[in-house]
Order: C-alpha cells, then sequence, then structure tokens
C-alpha cells in the first residue's frame, strides 16, 4: 500500500509559503515518525534563502553545513528525513528533474549508513501539484498523497498531477446557495467532503447530527451504545418511539448520507455489550479557513 503523510494544515500551509514565495527554486525539510503506512510529521525546517548554494528558476542546492544541520536534526529526534523543494513556476503538472532523482538515490544512500533502517522521502511542490517518492530498505516507491490534517481533512494526490477539489453534488448546490456566499463554493464543498464522528447522540449529540446535516455534512458516523427507550426520549432529537425488535436488540452504528434520504450504508456490527457512559460533548465545527489544526499523529 502506498504511504501517507500526514501533516498539520499549518505546517502544511507555511511549508507551501515558503517554498512557493520566491521566483527561484527553495529547499525545506519535514520531520516525521514513521509508522509504517503513514509519516507523521511533527515539524519543518524552512531553508534560507542565505543557505542556498545555487539558487535559479530550474535549479538549486543546499550549502552543506545546512544539510548536517537537517541530517543531524533528523538523526536526534529519531524522525524521518523528508527532504522537499519547489518548483515555482509550475502550474500545472510537477515531476523530479533527472537530476532531483540522481540526487535522492546518493542521499538515501549515505542516510541508510547513518541512519539504517529509516526511511527518506523527497516531496516537490508546485503551485497546484506535488509528487512525492520515499526510499525504503534500498527501494524507491512512489509516495501515495499528502493528507493535510486541519478543521477538515485536505488530501492531495502526491503523482505529480493537477490537484483539483472535487465538486460539490448538485443537490447541495441550491440547499446550500446561502450560506455558500459566506463560506464560498470551495468552503462549501469541504464541508460537504468531510466525515464527522458524533459519540453519544443524547440530548446534544443527536441536536448536533441535525445541525451537521443542514449545514451540508454529507457523512455522519453516529455512535450510541445505549438503546432507544420511552424514557430518554425527551433528551434526543428525531427518534420514534422504540419497537419491539429494538428492544431486544442492541444499537447499531450506521453512517447516513444525510443529503440523499434513504441512502444508509451500514459500517460496523453490533457495539460491545458495555452500557453507554457519560462524557462530555463537544459540538465539531467545519468550515473554510479555520486554523485550529492538531499536530498529525498527535492523537
Amino acid at each position: 500500500m502506498a504511504v501517507t503523510l500526514a501533516i498539520a494544515d499549518d505546517l502544511w500551509r507555511g511549508l507551501r509559503d515558503h517554498l512557493l514565495a520566491a521566483r527561484h527554486e527553495r529547499i525545506a525539510f519535514v520531520l516525521a515518525r514513521d509508522a509504517g503506512e503513514r509519516l507523521l510529521a511533527r515539524e519543518t525546517l524552512a531553508i534560507p534563502d542565505a543557505a542556498l548554494e545555487v539558487r535559479a528558476a530550474d535549479r538549486v542546492s543546499l550549502q552543506l553545513d545546512a544539510l548536517i544541520d537537517a541530517m543531524n536534526a533528523a538523526a536526534d529526534s529519531g524522525l524521518v528525513l523528508v527532504e522537499t523543494h519547489s518548483h515555482p513556476r509550475s502550474r500545472g503538472r510537477v515531476e523530479f528533474s533527472p537530476v532531483d532523482l540522481r540526487g535522492q538515490a546518493e542521499m538515501a544512500s549515505y542516510l541508510s549508513g547513518i541512519m539504517p533502517g529509516r526511511p527518506y522521502a523527497a516531496l516537490v511542490i508546485g503551485r497546484n501539484a506535488v509528487r512525492g517518492r520515499i526510499w525504503r530498505d534500498g527501494r524507491a516507491d512512489d509516495l501515495g498523497s499528502i493528507s493535510v490534517l486541519g478543521s477538515c481533512l485536505e488530501r492531495w494526490p502526491a503523482d505529480g498531477l493537477r490537484y483539483r477539489m472535487a465538486a460539490s453534488p448538485p443537490p447541495a448546490r441550491e440547499r446550500h446557495s446561502r450560506q455558500a456566499l459566506a463560506f464560498g463554493r470551495e468552503g462549501q464543498t469541504r464541508i460537504a467532503r468531510t466525515r464527522v464522528a458524533i459519540v453519544g447522540l443524547g440530548g446534544i449529540g443527536s441536536l448536533v447530527a441535525m445541525q451537521l446535516a443542514h449545514l451540508g455534512v454529507r457523512d455522519l458516523v453516529l455512535i450510541d451504545d445505549d438503546l432507544v427507550e420511552a424514557s430518554n426520549l425527551n433528551a434526543s432529537r428525531a427518534r420514534a418511539p422504540p419497537t419491539p425488535a429494538a428492544r431486544r436488540s442492541r444499537s447499531r452504528r450506521t453512517t447516513r448520507d444525510v443529503s440523499t434520504p434513504g441512502r444508509t450504508s451500514r459500517r460496523c456490527g453490533r457495539t460491545s455489550a458495555t452500557r453507554k457512559r457519560s462524557a462530555p460533548s463537544r459540538e465539531p465545527t467545519c468550515c473554510s479557513g479555520a486554523s485550529t489544526a492538531k499536530r498529525a499523529g498527535s492523537s
């Protein structure tokens, strides 16, 4: 399975801002934890122009001292070194040059000697595309994607092709046309593409689920270990009295495409036999441009 680089939204925006702010190519490094099928970004190291040996619109090279500092930072922290550079003139597809590929092979060979068993990865970032490779045990493979973790999940394919956000489903456009004036079309599209899990469907959880559906969230994972009974109907929204069959079986967790009535797909079987424990609920938020990102892999 292709490896994914998971990175917090603030780190990703800062990385792109640094790399693409100039007309010439720039360099930065990402330090990430190796989690098998994922690299979990912990921090970024932006290389200033003063530390570049060569800087031009079509090539860039790093001074040896700056490269040694980056390698030592990865070695001391036990993290994976992800080398990144920019192709600022690229508006569509982006790809590694033959010089890039030769340099990656040399770097992977050298790092395997000083950090054995640890992979090495490389990214080239254009205006609208990303290309990635990862070297593990002397073998190079394509990086699958970049998962940007913020208030919404944004996934950039690392195949070098132009990144295009999926359009909102046609039924949602007219229904949410007024709030799209506030969020913008891109913001409303991100809301529609976001999956939200709600743990606990009591007075707060059931109301949050309804409001998220009205907001335009199309994928809800509803989790509750309790039974629907007459005694708790007054604390829940959009629930009918339980049928005899419901009283004899445990609740099941389901996901419903809330914008298309009648479309329900079961994602998991019966919940555990333990009863629901009360826990504080927080209303999840999702909006374009929010900056409440968590560090990748911190939870």
